[in-house]
Formats: structure tokens, sequence, C-alpha cells
């Protein structure tokens, strides 16, 4: 009994296996069949891309075609036009201007002169483009020009500052040398012995002589005392003798005859002096040069005092020549004389005693 149930079993099994084997067959012939099937459809659907791209590649290359032709056409009736436009303009020029130009001549001209237009644009362009940050001769040659002018601007300069320095150079020893002379004379005003000069204080009034040799040096009371009595002889006359023509007679002195006497103050002489020297300086700064003292002293009298120029030449003349205390009006009068160059004075000016100037109003208003 329990062997007929495991043959049955058994083969149960067995059928059940070989069922299994048929379906397991079937199912990979059908798996064989549908990749046949895939792959066919594969080629199908990459054939189908080849045409349609094909497809495409002929619609757009037949589009172009059209739209050439579009275009052809288009280009061919505007220029169909303009021919139509052409012959009814030469046949209306033609009935209008029968003596005229060719038309035809003029068409060809104004086509070729539009060629020439055309033609210089393209060129005057690419000279731009080529030339555009290169400078033009003439500003170059103009800037070369400035150049040297600036050269030679500075050549000069640096002469006048050479000329400058060692003009500097020798006030300098000038100024060293004053100073060398003003300290030996101090030494000798020390080392001399001094007369009585308290005696001079009964020729001035009151207590004016106290007032004048305060501090001084002998040599400073010697030149009082030539002031005071030059002084008081210039009050007294009333008349000058003329120094004559002759060529060694100053400019500012050259007269025949008598010149009145103006009798001018100690102020109204250094006020003029003043004067004087502003107007040189300014009319030298103006020329770039400097002109003589005496000249220019002589015609600034005339323009200012007119046929009185030679009375106030004398007063000023006489005037410095006696103030020996007045070291302004010394220099003045030494440089119309020629004893004192001009250029020296500049530096002496500078040092001009304001002692000197006050001793002189004093002696001045002695003579009131």
């Amino acid at each position: 009994m329990l062997v007929s149930v495991s043959e049955e079993c058994d083969q149960k099994i067995q059928a059940m296996h070989q069922e299994e084997r048929l379906e397991i067959k079937n199912m990979k012939m059908e798996k064989h069949h549908l990749l046949n099937v895939i792959e066919k459809m594969k080629e199908e659907n990459n054939s189908l891309q080849m045409q349609v791209s094909k497809l495409l590649e002929e619609m757009a290359n037949t589009y172009l075609l059209f739209r050439n032709e579009s275009d052809a056409r288009k280009i061919l009736i505007a220029e169909i036009n303009a021919l139509k436009y052409q012959q009814e303009a030469m046949k209306t020029a033609y009935k209008t201007d029968e003596h005229g130009e060719d038309p035809v001549t003029l068409a060809i001209a104004l086509r070729v002169a539009r060629k020439d237009l055309t033609q210089v644009q393209v060129e005057l362009n690419t000279m731009k483009a080529d030339y555009g940050d290169v400078v033009p001769r003439r500003n170059f040659n103009n800037q070369e020009k400035k150049l040297a002018e600036y050269s030679q601007k500075i050549e000069v300069l640096q002469k006048d500052l050479l000329q400058l320095q060692t003009e500097h150079k020798s006030l300098l020893e000038i100024h060293n040398q004053v100073l060398l002379k003003d300290s030996a004379k101090e030494q000798q005003s020390k080392d001399t012995p001094h007369p009585a000069w308290d005696n001079c204080a009964d020729v001035f009034p009151e207590d004016t002589w106290l007032t004048l040799s305060a501090e001084k040096s002998s040599d400073q009371l010697v030149s009082i005392l030539l002031t005071e009595l030059g002084t008081r002889t210039l009050s007294e006359k009333d008349f000058f003798t003329g120094k004559g023509k002759e060529e060694d007679v100053p400019i500012h002195l050259r007269y025949d005859g008598l010149v009145k006497n103006l009798r001018l103050s100690i102020g109204d002489v250094s006020n003029l002096l003043q004067e004087v020297w502003k107007e040189k300086m300014t009319l030298d700064a103006q020329n770039g040069k400097q002109s003589s003292m005496p000249e220019f002293f002589f015609s600034y009298l005339q323009n200012k005092f007119g046929d009185a120029a030679i009375e106030w030449s004398y007063a000023v003349h006489e005037s410095c020549r006696v103030q020996l205390i007045s070291e302004e009006m010394q220099l003045f009068y030494n440089i119309l004389m020629g004893k004192v160059k001009e250029d020296e004075s500049y530096l002496l000016m500078g040092y001009t005693d304001d002692h000197s100037a006050n001793d002189s109003s004093l002696i001045s208003e002695q003579l009131r």
C-alpha cells in the first residue's frame, strides 16, 4: 500500500517536472522570438529616423531654394522698376533738355561717382583706424619749437642766475668791507683822544648840541659841525654860480649864469630823492636795463618843474653836498658826481643811518 502511494507520488512529481521543463522551453522560445521582434523594430526605427532626417534636409534645401528664388524675383522686380524709372527719367530729361548732356553718360557717371564715394569712405575709415592715435606733424613741429624756446629761456635764466650769484658775491664782499671799515673807524675813535666838544654847545641854540653829539664819534661830530657850517653858508646865498656847459661838467649842473637858491629844507630834499629813486627803479624794471642816474635825475626835474628844473637841480645838489651826516644825501651826491657806482648804491642804501637823518632834521630846524 505504501509502495503504491510513493510510486504515485513519484509519478506525479516527474509529471510536474516534465511540465515545468516544457513551460521553460516554451518561454525561452518565446523570449528569443520577442528579442528578434525588438531587433527588427529597432532597425525599422533607425531607418525611419534616417528617412526623417533626409526629408528634413530636403525640406530645408527646398525652402532655401524657394527663398532664394523669391529674393531673386524681388531683386529682379526692383531692377526692372529701377530701369523703368531710369528710362522714364532719361526720356523726361531728353525731352526737357535736348541740347544738354547725354542722360546715359550722366547715369554712368553717377554710378561711378557712387562707387568712388564708397571707396573713399572705406579708405577714410581705414585711415581713422590706422592713424587715430598718431600726432600730426604740424603739432609735433609746434611742440618742438616750444621745446626749443623753453630751452633757450632756461639757458638765459641760468646765465642770469650765474650773473646774479656773481653780483651777490661781490655785494657781500662790499658789505664785509663796509663792516670792516666801520669797525676800524670805531676802534680808531676809541683810541683817538677826544677834543673838547662841549665848547661847540655855544654855537648851537639851547640843548641842540647835546642831542646831536650824544653817542657820536669824533668823525661824526666833525661831520655835524661841517654840516652846520655848510647849511648856514648855503642859507645865506641868494644865487649859485653856474658851472658852465663843458663836457666835464655833470649834466644836471650844465648852465651858464646865476641860478636862484630855492633854500630847500632837508625834508623836501629827502622826499624828492625818495621819489627819484622810486621812479628810476620802476623805469629800469620796465626797460629791463639800468639807466644813468644823472641823466634820469635831470630829466625827472624837467618833467616835474619845467623851466625851474635847473634851480631845483642846483638846490638839491648843494644840499646833498653839505649834508655830511646824511648818508642818503651823501650817497646820492657821490652817484651824481661819479664817485660811487650805482650798482654799489643799492647795497649801501640799506645801511643808511637813521640817526643821521634825525641830525639833519634837527639842524634844518635851527635855520628856520
